[in-house]
């Protein structure tokens, strides 16, 4: 993730991370809604969508991804993560943006490399109830301090950046024990888990061994998507390993503002649309948020109603 320090992913020092559900739909078509338990499904509004087409290379319709893809999450994407720093500059320039694009079942998380404590902000975040509330921290020290307070406050998941920029010494000295007793933790105090392996965790190697110790997993492949290719077989070689490892998982892929234009943000995410559960974007300042804008009106037009 990211941060003022220069993260990779979408998370920062006292940062909120909101995370939103979302869907594929055709302009012309009408989006059957069914019930959505957030929690423990991985689907939240279902259609099919074999008339959508798909444009650019490598790129799978949905009906193509049902029938030639055995590893798909879902015939279509889902969610939408997005992230919102306690510290960023403008909160409520960042949180009216956010607001028109959020729905039902969506994640609702705050963030920080403490101090300050992101818990601090839970209160703040000016979203309804039907969102899934967090707080994500850097360190296993500051998740067990708090856990007990956060699930009395009513937060659904815990979450768990890992990664150099952040988190302690002691953390990255044995990052799979690491990730391991913080999901015990979330688990113990019944809450789901959200992995957030960031540089030099975020490769391949680590994966598989992260893979059974996260509820919701979030792929930090954003330093690819300027070639979206290369976006596209990064993070397809990292799902059909957490699938295999974790069939229930839930998948996220990340893509970041300053990694590359809107249009290799969106043709990166349409090649890996067919496999994941969601999308969040990692934006650095004020200057970014046309950009997530943009990115987000072409992201409501065609996955979700």
């Amino acid at each position: 993730m990211k941060s003022a320090i220069k993260k990779k992913i979408a998370i920062i020092r006292t940062e909120i991370v909101v995370a939103a559900v979302v869907v594929l739909v055709g302009t012309s078509m009408v989006l059957p809604f069914r019930p959505y338990d957030y929690i423990n499904s991985n689907i939240l509004n279902v259609q099919d969508l074999g008339d959508w087409d798909f444009q650019g290379d490598n790129v799978l319709s949905p009906a193509e991804s049902k029938s030639t893809n055995s590893t798909a999450t879902t015939s279509f994407p889902i969610a939408y993560l997005a992230f919102a720093r306690a510290t960023f500059e403008d909160q409520e320039e960042l949180f009216n943006l956010y607001k028109p694009y959020l729905i039902a079942g969506d994640y609702v998380s705050t963030i920080s490399i403490s101090p300050p404590n992101p818990a601090e902000n839970l209160e703040q975040l000016p979203f309804s109830n039907d969102k899934m509330k967090g707080v994500t921290y850097f360190s296993l020290d500051e998740i067990r301090k708090n856990v007990q307070s956060l699930k009395q406050r009513g937060i659904g998941f815990i979450g768990y950046d890992l990664e150099n920029e952040g988190s302690p010494a002691t953390d990255r000295s044995d990052p799979v024990a690491s990730m391991c007793e913080a999901y015990k933790i979330a688990h113990q105090h019944e809450l789901k888990f959200l992995a957030v392996p960031g540089y030099p965790f975020n490769t391949h190697a680590y994966i598989s061994q992260f893979a059974p110790y996260a509820d919701i997993y979030i792929i930090q492949a954003q330093g690819n998507e300027s070639k979206p290719s290369v976006y596209q077989s990064s993070v397809k070689t990292r799902i059909d390993t957490l699938k295999q490892l974790n069939p229930d998982i839930r998948i996220i892929t990340e893509l970041s503002t300053n990694k590359g234009t809107v249009s290799d943000m969106e043709k990166s995410f349409s090649m890996v649309a067919q496999y994941v559960d969601g999308v969040t974007i990692w934006q650095e300042s004020v200057s970014d948020l046309s950009k997530v804008k943009r990115f987000l009106e072409w992201y409501n037009q065609n996955y979700r109603r």
